[in-house]
């Protein structure tokens, strides 16, 4: 896990090799961020890496209206060592997609209110269900085209992604599956179609 930090806003990212880093494009990354790498507690010091970057790479089909293709890659300027605490989640061999029912865990360090949107300060994780594409694009009519770069979860408890966990790992039977891309303004609503990025 990976938690990106430029100025007030922030995302997180997933490690897929020692110098490169996977997240969502519309976090909109400038070479001024900071990564961190190692940490569980992000203020904690202890363990954790800075990096800085040296190229940002969009997809070259994201289209910020609609959140179509929302990957990107970041490069670091400095590859980091790994160790027992840091290490790298490759890119899946195939394309297979989850189907509807099976169980993922999402990470990241958003919000665990709506109250405000600072981030969490310990990175959370949750189990989250597989909704079948049909479902998600009538939870999302007339707001948001769901395409077949898209996967969708939904829950019938307040269990869900939210503010700042967005470029964060979906994570189906061990197999990275998808990035978080966007969800609903108010999170943890039971019902909620959470929609994440899929190749």
């Amino acid at each position: 896990m990976v938690f990106i930090r430029e100025n007030s806003s922030y995302c997180d990212g997933i490690l897929i090799k020692p110098d490169w880093v996977l997240t969502a494009a519309h976090c909109s990354i400038s070479l001024t961020a900071l990564v961190i790498i190692g940490a569980h507690v992000i203020n904690d010091e202890k363990g954790r890496l800075i990096r800085r970057l040296n190229r940002t790479i969009p997809h070259e089909h994201f289209k910020k209206s609609t959140f179509d293709y929302d990957v990107a890659l970041l490069k670091l300027k400095k590859k980091i060592n790994l160790t027992d605490t840091v290490k790298i989640l490759a890119l899946p061999e195939n394309c297979k997609e989850p189907v509807e029912g099976t169980v993922c865990e999402v990470a990241g360090w958003g919000s665990t209110t709506n109250l405000n949107n600072k981030p969490s300060d310990r990175l959370m994780e949750a189990n989250v269900t597989i909704l079948d594409r049909k479902s998600c694009s009538e939870r999302w009519k007339g707001r948001h085209n769901i395409t077949e770069n898209m996967i969708c979860t939904s829950e019938k408890t307040k269990t869900e992604t939210c503010k700042g966990d967005s470029g964060g790992p979906l994570i189906c039977n061990g197999v990275l599956r998808g990035v978080i891309s966007f969800g609903k303004a108010e999170c943890g609503v039971p019902g909620n179609a959470a929609v994440y990025s899929f190749f």
